[in-house]
């Protein structure tokens, strides 16, 4: 994400913090089968929670404007992690994700989580109606991960594609 994101040169001309954790053999535990965090059993929702209250002794922190992004795998723990610690963020961008059936069953956050996507229709690993994603399981299409999003975010008006 470092290389990948002006996120340093962002959170430097505003007075924030960035962190980029590492995944556990360059995979997060977002709930698929077949990352090899998730076939370790690595709690890596443990794990972002124990860092943010790292980070929050070291440095002051505004509890409200936290937020997470991810790329893919990190797209997936995003979400994983709005589904687990709605609270926690004002915001979360998944790119490259939607949702997958591995997480549709459990999520059932108790408050608003403002959400961005960004899926292509072109990607080769996330299908954009939904499907089989090889050895990582299903995941529902984008159009049905923003439905999802706005019916529990109790939202007026359908999501935007």
């Amino acid at each position: 994400m470092q290389r990948k994101t002006e996120f340093n040169a962002i959170a430097d001309s505003v007075g924030a913090l960035v962190a980029y954790p590492d995944g556990f053999r360059r995979s997060w535990n977002d709930g698929r089968p077949g990352t090899p965090a998730n076939m370790s059993n690595v709690d890596d929702v443990a794990f972002i929670s124990a860092m943010l209250d790292d980070i929050a002794r070291r440095a002051p922190v505004d509890p409200r404007r936290v937020y997470v992004a991810g790329h893919s795998n990190g797209g997936f723990m995003a979400e994983r992690l709005a589904c687990q610690m709605p609270g926690r963020f004002a915001a979360v961008g998944v790119v490259s994700a939607t949702f997958g059936e591995w997480l549709a069953g459990s999520c059932h956050p108790a408050v608003v989580v403002s959400l961005e996507y960004f899926n292509g229709t072109k990607d080769p690993l996330v299908p954009f109606d939904g499907g089989r994603m090889g050895d990582r399981g299903v995941a529902q299409g984008a159009r049905a991960t923003v439905a999802r999003w706005v019916g529990w975010n109790r939202c007026t008006g359908a999501g935007e594609s």
